[in-house]
């Protein structure tokens, strides 16, 4: 593996010695491990701290890599008409013979899109999604899995070719720090991928007009919706939970920012991109010719957004 890596607290290049990156600067060590002849680096010091990200809402992870028991799972299956038809926009994207970063990539379900063609890594804050569940970003393809923070990479300087960032950017406060990291890692004229959900989407403008707090379900006398119920814990009340539709606002507990295509462009043109394309997804739209998505792309339910680096 000939990927540069830094400090993510001082910004020096690191040395790769036996079992840990070292930087001779502030003399932290990041172990890494090879399982398989994947590279597992681990940038938030595991094996003497708990990991906070809390990505579940519900448990802070408690690792110790070293000694961790690593479950695998193969991936690549389409779960539905939506992630199928998203996943076809993703591909016809990425090409081949690129360096790829898959920021967020959770259990790696875009992995199977790149990582035969391209060289992909995978980077995530959260042990727990990325190596420890029974679906797992382990065996998906990529030449390295990295446990880091994307407002902070520990990665080079013109790294990468690409960055796929799929519902990332709505969990993070500082989303321009982030969307400038992205910027930095990346190649002149490199391409970064992105999807969020749309704040303006036609279900929260008409559960707006109607009261609602949540995106309003058409499908309400059936108690469910286009997208699952998830359950969440309420307070520390010990079998208290209620239920939010798992991507809508403003009641999703791990959404903290709010986007628009216009937003979306302005904060990427302001950070050094240039947005080429812009396509509207849903549950309705994916169902409907390539087109249509383009025409109604601000009522969809998913931004999708393809920007170069200038």
């Amino acid at each position: 593996m000939n990927l540069e890596f830094i400090c993510p607290e001082c910004g020096s290049s690191l040395e790769r010695r036996s079992r840990v990156y070292y930087c001779p600067k502030c003399s932290r060590e990041y172990p890494y491990y090879v399982v398989n002849d994947v590279y597992i680096i681990d940038f938030k010091s595991l094996d003497t701290a708990d990991c906070e990200c809390n990505r579940d809402g519900k448990t802070v992870c408690k690792v110790k890599l070293e000694n961790q028991t690593l479950n695998y799972c193969q991936t690549g299956k389409e779960k539905n008409n939506y992630t199928r038809v998203r996943h076809k926009l993703i591909k016809e994207g990425l090409g081949s013979g690129n360096r790829i970063l898959d920021l967020g990539c959770g259990e790696g379900p875009y992995s199977y899109l790149f990582t035969e063609e391209n060289e992909g890594y995978g980077l995530d804050s959260c042990p727990k999604r990325l190596l420890l569940g029974e679906d797992n970003a382990l065996d998906k393809g990529y030449k390295a899995l990295i446990i880091g923070e994307g407002l902070s990479l520990p990665l080079a300087n013109a790294s990468f070719d690409i960055v796929i960032c799929t519902e990332v950017v709505e969990h993070v406060v500082e989303v321009r720090r982030l969307i400038g990291e992205i910027n930095r890692v990346l190649k002149e004229g490199g391409k970064l991928i992105l999807s969020t959900p749309n704040l303006v989407c036609l279900g929260n403008r008409v559960g707006m007009i109607l009261g609602k707090g949540l995106k309003f379900n058409p499908l309400f006398f059936l108690r469910r919706g286009f997208y699952p119920l998830t359950s969440w814990p309420l307070g520390n009340i010990p079998g208290k939970q209620y239920s939010f539709d798992s991507i809508r606002y403003p009641e999703q507990p791990l959404h903290l920012r709010f986007f628009t295509f216009e937003s979306l462009r302005k904060l990427l043109k302001q950070s050094g991109f240039e947005v080429k394309e812009e396509i509207g997804r849903g549950p309705v739209l994916s169902r409907l010719p390539y087109f249509v998505s383009r025409i109604f792309k601000n009522w969809a339910d998913d931004l999708l957004v393809i920007a170069v680096k200038e």
